[in-house]
């Protein structure tokens, strides 16, 4: 049964189209097309030329950039002190570090390198003797141009007649009144 109403249907004759013939063009509105059907083809070469294929110009070959890394900017600030023998006349830097001072040695010498530091910045080292204050030989230096890595060299002297008393010294740097570093050495009696 299911197959005879199949065949009926597939053998009857189809309806006439009743859509919206305003939506099928008339031979009329084709008339009014052709003209711009034509500028079209105009507009892509001479007419009755045959149409030229052109090949894209290639792009300019692009050479794989590094995405730039940032550069590290060192953080202004003072190293950590180093207690030395001599330094380097030009340089500043710790020529011989040291873990102690004899009492008939000639100088204590702190020495640190500064890193960074703006033209301006203030940096100050004061000394203690066995936790007493020696504020007459606080040093205050004033950086006068911008410092980029320079040794700094904080240096006590004795008089040739007189030795160090043994005991502990200690240095305290500060930069703009920050403290940044401090570090103590001892002074012995030579064995």
């Amino acid at each position: 049964m299911l197959k005879r109403r199949l065949l009926t249907r597939a053998m009857r004759p189809r309806a006439p189209w009743r859509g919206n013939r305003s939506a099928i063009p008339s031979h009329g509105s084709l008339a009014l097309l052709a003209p711009l059907i034509l500028l079209i083809l105009a507009s892509c070469g001479a007419p009755g030329a045959p149409a030229e294929l052109i090949a894209p110009s290639p792009l300019p070959a692009r050479t794989a950039t590094p995405a730039p890394h940032p550069v590290a900017t060192p953080v202004p600030g003072i190293g950590p002190i180093q207690w030395t023998s001599a330094t380097d006349p030009e340089t500043s830097a710790p020529v011989d570090t040291v873990t102690q001072y004899v009492t008939d040695a000639p100088r204590i010498i702190a020495a640190s390198e500064a890193i960074a530091l703006r033209a301006g910045s203030v940096v100050e080292a004061r000394w203690e003797y066995n936790n007493t204050s020696l504020d007459s030989l606080t040093t205050r230096l004033q950086i006068t141009a911008d410092v980029h890595q320079q040794w700094l060299a904080f240096t006590l002297r004795r008089d040739p007649d007189v030795l160090w008393p043994a005991g502990a010294y200690r240095i305290t740097i500060s930069l703009d009144g920050v403290q940044v570093q401090q570090a103590a050495v001892d002074v012995v009696d030579p064995e």
